[in-house]
């Protein structure tokens, strides 16, 4: 996939994080993603505490996401004979054309 892709602002993050679920609020603000940690157990402490904080509707300042607009997808279906069916959907002039690659 081949997109347009921008980092969300602020207002949009704030505005959404207030629109979701407590739960999930509270483990986007409980979890520190993608660091090591000594125990399962210490990610469901530190949910457990999340939980009983009062502010689970206000967007933290490190929390929020990006956007994207595709226009190019290409589906690849791999075969023994190498002979690999590549189909491609492709945005241009606000219309999809479909087409296929060579192997």
């Amino acid at each position: 996939m081949k997109a347009k892709i921008k980092k969300t602002s602020k207002e949009f993050n704030m505005e959404y994080f207030a629109k979701r679920d407590i739960k999930k609020n509270a483990l986007a603000i409980s979890s520190k993603q993608s660091n090591k940690i000594a125990s399962y157990e210490d990610v469901s402490v530190n949910y457990e505490k999340s939980l009983q904080k009062d502010n689970l509707e206000q967007c933290p300042e490190y929390w929020g996401g990006y956007s994207f607009i595709p226009y190019y997808f290409e589906f690849w279906e791999g075969h023994e004979s190498r002979l690999n069916k590549r189909q491609v959907f492709e945005k241009k002039n606000d219309e999809w054309n479909q087409f296929f690659l060579q192997p």
